[in-house]
């Protein structure tokens, strides 16, 4: 029996842009792009009871992911993804923008 095999899909590029940052109250806006598509958030800092900082990502359709940012290499989220495989999108471009200075000072 001749056994074939499919090739394992390459992982999408990914990037996070921010466009504005969460100013007296308001929310901030994020861009996130796994290779061609991209989906906007609003970011708000959110209360934590442990963790570094926390964070709440809302999609234009209301979905919200939360993100609890460990460390700036380590971060938790509520997403399908994280639950599924400890890492996701949302977890690692927050860390990524903690890591660039974006996030600093939002405790």
């Amino acid at each position: 029996m001749k056994r074939t095999t499919t090739p394992k899909a390459s992982r999408q590029e990914r990037s996070i842009a921010i466009f504005q940052r969460p100013r007296l109250g308001q929310p901030g806006l994020v861009r996130i792009r796994c290779g061609k598509a991209h989906t906007d958030y609003l970011i708000k800092p959110a209360a934590a009871d442990w963790g570094m900082a926390a964070y709440s990502l809302t999609k234009a359709d209301g979905t919200v992911y939360h993100v609890l940012l460990h460390s700036p290499e380590q971060a938790e989220c509520d997403c399908w993804g994280y639950t599924r495989w400890h890492h996701c999108k949302h977890a690692d471009g927050l860390c990524a923008l903690w890591r660039a200075g974006w996030l600093e000072g939002w405790e």
